[in-house]
């Protein structure tokens, strides 16, 4: 920069530079301690770039002059000056700025010095070349010690000493410096050796593991017990493995690189390769079942899963597969399936069978039940006559019981056991339980004795398949007991938000059991006595179906027994929690006057029609319902009992279900097509007992369900009920 604004002489001398700094200042012996700290440096001259490109961290500050940049470090506006050593002693010299000194060499070598005049003046310059070139020795030197010498102590030439000084130090500084340099790049170039040996190390180690890595992968996948492969978007296989080679007949060398179309059929290929594409299209795995066709004309059923392979950008480049052979299987499945539907063939043949033994037999059970029924309720019977009637009725009622057990393990066999819901009051049951069991006891002098222990007095349950349970365990307790007494205990042992879990217990002074024979209770068709000389009687059935009873309502069953000391069964079950208003509301519905008077006073007169084909049910229906008051008619049949109605006026139906040439099904919805038969009270009265058959009767149009035999106090409820709603 100085060069365009002077023209400059021959140089005539030359000083080094130096660093410049307060006597006071911390010891500086090269511009490495002044990292961080404020330079003065003078404009124009070249020092200032090479001080940015070696020393960046230090901090420069330009000044005009030489005096401006000693001026700043003793004003304390910067910490040193980098100048020229002759310039810079002379303006300490000059202007007695004592309190600064050289304090450091640089490695930026001498300066020059030569005199400068203005650029438009180079003849001017051109002369005192002339003069210095007239220079002697000692007259040069002359001026270097004029312009150059500053004496700091007496008799003492310090620039000399500092010349001395700085060129010593100078060499130190580029030894050190160098020796410096050289050191750290020893250190560097150990570092660099350690680190490139340990990464080849690390690279050699990590290529082991990756090709240890391969080799396991390639053996899992060689193992696989499934057809594993893979392929380019071309559709040429890339890998496969042995199952692959073993289930196609191809070897892994020869499979490499052909295509679909080279190993399968035509029509198998052209599926294959449909499919492919629509698996690279989409980017999409699939899974899915085919068979395949082989070349040798066998048929094979795979499940298949296909993934599209994609590089790093997202782009499908292949595809692999795996294929797992599933003809076994679904030979199999096939099987299971030809195996269930002959079970459940054979299970609906034996609920059939069931219906209809069930059908046949209540049909004349409940002829004699109420043809007994009639006979007991006949004054002109004498004692001895009357007894036999009673045993009678008692044979057949048990004969029904078994029956109905058998009925119900087949229904609950069949997953068709369903129960109730209905709001019922526990003290109904126990009243009930009293009437049957009361006189009985008496009778073998026994005592009944319930203990009720903070139970609600209102639940939601099946009442009626409580009650049977119960009748189970109390039947047992009243056989095996000769005396003392029998207690029926019920307690709450659990609750939730919306229901209780109610234990029930029978306890007996009875036999008891062995340890042995409690493990063969509330089996099917098992008893704890099973010998031919048993003195007991029983079918073993009343326990089983209290277990499932007990399943069914969410609770379990158990007995706590020693032999020759008595015996208490219990069961648990979930029962919800009613409003008593429900309960009541149900439990008043029974309450009152018996159900045949009520009949009479509230329905004497009107005409009701029975359609049965059983001549002995007729007789019996009849005798049952003569002295209500009631007008009776007969069908036979169906169609007669249409052809009755619609010829005259009646006021109620009972259908048997079950008649020759139409049933009471088909009766129902001739009937139910006449506008004016609309609410028409028709009752099913048959011997299919079953849940489904009484929801067959409703969807058919008829408006209740009575089993056979038929219960005479219930049919007179059933019937004053329905009279009391109909047209």
């Amino acid at each position: 920069e100085r060069e365009k604004q002077f023209a400059f002489t021959r140089h005539y001398v030359s000083s080094p530079w130096v660093v410049f700094a307060r006597k006071d200042s911390p010891f500086i012996s090269s511009l490495d301690a002044l990292e961080g700290k404020t330079i003065a440096v003078e404009k124009g001259y070249a020092v200032k770039q090479r001080l940015e490109q070696a020393f960046p961290a230090i901090h420069l500050v330009e000044v005009e002059r030489t005096y401006d940049a000693l001026e700043a470090v003793v004003t304390h506006q910067a910490d040193a000056y980098v100048g020229n050593l002759t310039n810079g002693l002379f303006v300490i010299k000059e202007y007695r700025f004592d309190n600064v000194m050289v304090v450091a060499p640089t490695p930026f070598g001498n300066h020059d010095n030569a005199m400068a005049v203005r650029s438009d003046w180079p003849a001017l310059a051109s002369l005192i070349d002339k003069g210095l070139a007239a220079m002697t020795a000692e007259e040069r030197s002359a001026i270097s010690q004029k312009w150059g010498a500053v004496d700091v102590m007496p008799r003492i030439d310090y620039a000399l000493v500092w010349k001395i000084m700085t060129v010593v130090v100078g060499v130190l500084m580029i030894f050190l410096y160098w020796n410096r340099r050289l050191a750290r790049e020893v250190v560097t170039r150990k570092k660099t050796e350690s680190a490139l040996l340990s990464a080849k190390a690390f690279a050699e180690a990590l290529n082991h593991e990756l090709q240890s890595k391969q080799r396991q992968l390639e053996t899992i996948i060689d193992n696989l017990p499934a057809v594993f492969f893979t392929k380019d978007a071309q559709g040429r296989l890339s890998m496969v493995n042995h199952y692959f080679s073993e289930a196609l007949g191809i070897s892994h060398a020869a499979a490499i690189g052909k295509t679909d179309r080279d190993i399968f059929l035509p029509e198998v290929a052209e599926a294959i390769i449909a499919r492919d594409k629509q698996i690279i299209e989409s980017g999409l795995a699939l899974t899915f079942e085919e068979r395949i066709l082989h070349n040798d004309g066998c048929q094979r059923d795979y499940l298949t899963t296909k993934v599209p392979l994609k590089d790093d950008r997202g782009v499908v480049y292949g595809l692999m597969g795996i294929a797992t052979d599933v003809t076994a299987l679904k030979t199999l499945q096939q099987e299971l399936i030809r195996t269930r539907d002959a079970a459940e063939a054979a299970n609906k043949a034996k609920s059939t069978f069931i219906s209809n033994m069930s059908h046949e037999i209540r049909t004349p059970m409940n002829a004699i039940i109420g043809m007994a029924y009639l006979l007991q309720t006949d004054a002109s019977l004498n004692a001895k006559q009357l007894d036999k009637v009673n045993k009678i009725a008692v044979s057949a009622n048990h004969l029904l019981s078994i029956i109905n057990d058998i009925l119900d393990l087949s229904k609950i066999d069949a997953g068709k056991m369903t129960l109730e819901c209905q709001p019922f009051a526990l003290n109904d049951i126990i009243q009930n339980l009293r009437l049957m069991f009361d006189e009985r006891m008496e009778t073998k002098g026994l005592r009944l004795i319930t203990e009720i222990e903070h139970v609600p007095e209102y639940l939601l349950g099946d009442q009626t398949r409580i009650s049977q349970m119960l009748i189970n365990y109390l039947s047992n307790a009243l056989k095996f007991s000769e005396q003392g007494d029998i207690v029926l205990k019920v307690n709450v042992v659990g609750e939730t938000a919306d229901a209780w879990r109610i234990r029930f217990e029978v306890r007996d002074t009875g036999i008891g059991l062995s340890e042995e024979q409690k493990t063969r209770l509330f089996k099917d068709f098992e008893q704890a006595d099973g010998s031919t000389t048993r003195r007991y009687g029983g079918t073993g059935l009343g326990l089983s179906i209290n277990g499932r009873l007990a399943e069914l309502m969410q609770g379990e069953v158990g007995v706590e027994s020693t032999l020759g000391e008595g015996s208490s069964f219990w069961f648990t079950a979930l029962l919800g929690k009613t409003a008593s208003s429900q309960a009541q509301e149900t439990s008043q519905l029974e309450v009152g006057e018996s159900a045949k008077a009520q009949l009479k006073r509230l329905h004497s007169g009107k005409r009701i029609l029975i359609a049965e084909d059983d001549e002995f049910n007729r007789m019996v229906a009849e005798a049952l319902l003569i002295d209500t008051g009631l007008q009776i008619a007969f069908a036979v049949n169906g169609k007669e009992a249409v052809e009755k109605l619609f010829a005259g006026s009646f006021d109620l139906v009972l259908m048997d279900l079950q008649m020759p040439e139409m049933d009471g099904f088909e009766a129902t919805r001739t009937i139910r097509q006449r506008t004016e038969f609309a609410k028409l009270p028709i009752i099913a009265m048959t011997a299919n007992a079953f849940k489904e058959d009484s929801e067959a009767c409703l969807q058919a149009g008829m408006n209740d369900h009575l089993a056979k035999p038929v219960n005479p106090e219930r049919l007179f409820a059933t019937l004053c009920r329905w009279l009391g709603q109909g047209a």
